[in-house]
C-alpha cells in the first residue's frame, strides 16, 4: 500500500493569518469588553496555527525536493547508461585501445603532436 505524502501548500497558513488579522482588528478596535480580550488570545492562537502550517508546508516542500532530486538522479543515471551503451557499446564504460597512427583514420591525417588513439573498436579518435 502506497502512502500518500502531503503536498506543500501555504493555504492553511494563509487562512490562519487571515483569521489572526481579523482577531487583531478586534483587539486593536474601540471595544473594551471581554470580546476584545478573547480576540487577543484568538489572535495568538491563529498566529501559532499559521506558524505550524508554515513549518508543515516547509517540511512537505523539503520532502518533495529531496524526492525530486532522487528521481532526477535516477533519470540522469539512466540517460548516461544509454549514452554509454550507444557510444561505447556497453553501459559499464569504455576502454582505449592503442593503435598505430596509420590505422586510426584513413580519410585525414592526425595533427602534429596528436597520437593515434581510438575508443573501443570504433573508428573514433
Amino acid at each position: 500500500m502506497t502512502q500518500t505524502v502531503p503536498k506543500a501548500t501555504v493555504g492553511p497558513a494563509t487562512a490562519a493569518l487571515t483569521a489572526g488579522a481579523e482577531h487583531l482588528a478586534v483587539w486593536h478596535g474601540p471595544d473594551t469588553s471581554g470580546a476584545r480580550v478573547r480576540a487577543g488570545h484568538d489572535a495568538l492562537t491563529a498566529i501559532d496555527s499559521a506558524l505550524r502550517a508554515l513549518y508543515d508546508a516547509r517540511a512537505a516542500l523539503v520532502a518533495e525536493i529531496r524526492r525530486d532530486d532522487v528521481e532526477r538522479a535516477a533519470r540522469v543515471d539512466e540517460l548516461l547508461a544509454q549514452v554509454r551503451a550507444e557510444r561505447f557499446g556497453h553501459p559499464a564504460g569504455f576502454t582505449y585501445i592503442r593503435e598505430p597512427e596509420e590505422h586510426v583514420c584513413d580519410d585525414e591525417p592526425l595533427r602534429p603532436g596528436v597520437e593515434g588513439w581510438r575508443i573501443g573498436n570504433r573508428g573514433a579518435r
